[in-house]
């Protein structure tokens, strides 16, 4: 199903980054197991700053969501998930199925052919980046070892995208001694739609114990549409397919090999938008369709003093829509028939120290190219089989190379430390029409566009009072390609300049830990952002009304935020939580275009809320003396509303959606071995808003939230 705001139903349940960024729900899961254990919450490790550590010291605000709880959360996906967590935003995409996020209000333009992303995004070693769209995948969250969640630039180690926080998706890797075996199925009721059924299950097998292992895991989810359409009732299911394979090497004790391949198969009848009474008025049919193909080699060789790492991957991703323009208030009798193609290789070398002495160091080298291909044909009363009119066909193509060092050096003692990092990056980025279009004839078929490049640095200086308490303080910048013009825009409107990279610069004073012997953990920052010639979204109207995106250089945009996140053991199997935060990111100029106002000086950004907020409380409690526990769950996420500015009949105006606020409740029974039984209701309050108005003409387009679903999950596990 395509992601929305309230199906981050687990507000807090899925906090990634209560207290030493751990997630709440994770902690309540691991101490829930047992409630006669101790009240500690757990120590969680990370590799976000490409080296294992524990979360509590590493200086950046960060999320953690860990796999053991995700395997048992009832979230169609996981960018319900990572809506969950404090900061982030995942706003629905047209294109179901995919999902453009927003970390600390910082957004692009749009999702397809509308600017790339300002967050990373990456599936275990391979990275999502798209030249000019900034959707990403929305995969199934099972078996995986965990998500981080970075926010803030992130430019010196993970480059161009990480404009504004990275997202690490890290699937589990194979065992090389153990047998593991687990699997999920459900069913569930949405109002007024149908039943959804799904399953999953992952097997893990030593080949040859110590030296070869591989595992595999598949995933089958058929999802019911609730609005209807003129032509049929419950238009928006779904078929989601999810099939992943890996294989672990150990030839020698210094020398690792990991192989991975992983299919996604995403259809839908239709998006998910429709009315204030879910209805959708298409004539048309508009089937839509998401597919990925990600490959990927990791080989690491332990060099004792230190580790060498390589990752290669490539990935295919296709998308294909359909929007029916015969509804009202477009006018037509037509359809749209949008297709988008990105195959990218990447190649990553990294270094890094042992994590030893008073000195640690890390350094790379980083390749990329891609290719995306957009495509559109406007098909005029497709029942009478006209042929389609071609609107677009052209590709973006970028080769990237980069060159990332960081150093940390203790100071005086083990409790302070400074850390110095900075990255090269070189980017080329040319578009080119692949073929022409009718009435078009002045477009030339040669590419354009040619290399940008920017440095980024990291500075952060880290006190440990104790062992449980860090306090950070620093600055970091992150920074997206430039993006020459199409040849459409060129024509049309020739004065308009390639645009050129953004910078976002991030001042930061952060602190996290555990207090009162682990029974509460902590993480907050409060922050400045300075964002630089920020790319945008103008559309620029060519001859026979054929509408092209521009991506232009606006002037600055600023604010301060804060990130805060608690959670607490209150007593044996009773934990809390609550996350809050809040951004005051603004236009610092007004913003013009052709004498339109766009933007006025002070206005907050198009798709940029201002409020996250979310809670939990969860008990687990001992049912009797047959070692069976029993654990009640209930949490709370709320999304303030977001506004974006639609130019509309040679005005514009400033459409603001709803501010969305998901209830969840479940009760779940563990047995002391193998088995879980989770009965939950989703959207429990039933919330019918809208997170994102698409047009303001054509209320059918409005995205919609699924509406209140109730099911049941078993879980079974041998290991």
């Amino acid at each position: 199903m395509p992601l929305k705001l309230s199906e981050s139903v687990s507000a807090f349940a899925l906090i990634a980054g209560a207290f030493a960024g751990t997630s709440c729900y994770a902690q309540a899961a691991s101490g829930g197991a047992d409630p006669e254990a101790s009240t500690q919450l757990k120590e969680v490790v990370v590799t976000a700053e490409k080296r294992v550590e524990n979360v509590q010291k590493v200086p950046i605000s960060i999320s953690v969501l860990k796999g053991e709880r995700l395997d048992q959360n009832t979230l169609e996906n996981l960018a319900a998930v990572l809506a969950t967590v404090p900061s982030v935003t995942t706003i629905p995409s047209f294109q179901a199925g995919t999902a453009q996020i927003v970390v600390r209000g910082v957004t692009a333009s749009g999702p397809l052919f509308e600017g790339s992303s300002t967050v990373a995004y990456y599936l275990d070693s391979v990275p999502f980046g798209m030249v000019r769209s900034s959707v990403t995948p929305d995969p199934d969250p099972f078996d995986l070892q965990r998500v981080e969640v970075l926010r803030g630039p992130q430019g010196p180690l993970y480059g161009a995208t990480a404009l504004d926080g990275v997202i690490r998706v890290l699937t589990n890797d194979p065992d090389l001694s153990e047998f593991d075996f687990k699997a999920r199925t459900g069913v569930s009721a949405t109002e007024g739609g149908g039943i959804n059924r799904g399953a999953d299950f992952a097997v893990n097998v030593p080949i040859v114990e110590g030296k070869l292992a591989a595992r595999a895991v598949v995933g089958e989810d058929d999802w019911s549409g609730w609005i209807n359409s003129l032509q049929r009732r419950h238009v928006n299911d779904a078929k989601l397919r999810n099939y992943r394979l890996k294989v672990a090497a150990r030839p020698t004790d210094d020398l690792s090999i990991i192989l991975s391949a992983w299919h996604s198969d995403n259809q839908y009848g239709a998006p998910q938008s429709a009315n204030d009474d879910n209805q959708d008025l298409a004539i048309n049919p508009q089937p839509l369709s998401n597919i990925f193909d990600a490959y990927s080699a990791k080989v690491v060789y332990d060099a004792h003093a230190f580790s060498v790492t390589s990752m290669s991957s490539y990935i295919s991703y296709p998308i294909v829509g359909y929007l029916d323009l015969s509804v009202p208030g477009f006018g037509v009798n037509a359809d749209l028939n949008t297709r988008f193609l990105s195959q990218a290789f990447a190649q990553e070398v990294d270094l890094a120290s042992k994590d030893v002495g008073p000195w640690r160091w890390s350094a790379g080298v980083f390749y990329r190219t891609d290719q995306d291909r957009f495509t559109q044909y406007l098909n005029l009363a497709p029942a009478v089989l006209v042929p389609g009119i071609l609107r677009y066909d052209l590709a973006d193509r970028l080769n990237s190379y980069a060159f990332y060092g960081e150093l940390t050096r203790q100071l005086f003692s083990d409790r302070l430390e400074l850390t110095v990092g900075l990255r090269y990056s070189h980017d080329g980025v040319t578009t080119q029409p692949l073929r022409e279009i009718p009435g078009q004839s002045y477009i030339s078929l040669a590419p354009t566009g040619g290399p940008n490049s920017a440095t980024t640095p990291r500075v952060v200086l880290t006190w440990h009072p104790d062992q449980n308490l860090s306090v950070y303080a620093s600055y970091s910048q992150g920074f997206r390609a430039g993006l020459p013009q199409s040849e459409l825009v060129t024509f049309a409107a020739p004065d308009i300049p390639a645009a050129k990279p953004d910078i976002l610069s991030n001042y930061e004073i952060g602190s996290k830990g555990s207090l009162f012997d682990h029974r509460v953990t902590f993480d907050a920052a409060l922050y400045h952002v300075y964002w630089s010639e920020p790319q945008a979204l103008l559309d620029i109207v060519t001859q026979h009304n054929i509408i092209s995106p521009a991506t232009v250089n606006g002037t600055s945009v600023s604010g301060n935020g804060f990130d805060g996140s608690l959670t607490t053991r209150l007593a044996d199997g009773l934990t809390a939580g609550i996350d809050f935060s809040w951004n005051s990111l603004h236009q610092d100029f007004p913003v013009y275009s052709a004498g339109l106002l766009l933007f006025s000086k002070g206005q907050r950004l198009a798709f940029s809320p201002e409020f996250t907020g979310g809670a939990l409380l969860e008990y687990a409690f001992p049912l009797g003396g047959s070692g069976l526990l029993g654990r009640l769950s209930a949490s709370a996420n709320y999304t303030s509303a977001m506004a974006q500015n639609e130019l509309t009949g040679g005005s514009v105006l400033w459409v603001e959606g709803n501010s969305m606020v998901n209830v969840r409740t479940s009760f779940t029974l563990d047995t002391p071995e193998h088995w879980s039984v989770v009965l939950f209701a989703d959207n429990l309050s039933n919330d019918r808003g809208t997170p994102e108005i698409y047009q303001p003409t054509v209320p059918t387009l409005d995205a919609r939230v699924r509406p209140r679903t109730v099911g049941v999950e078993v879980n079974y596990r041998y290991r």
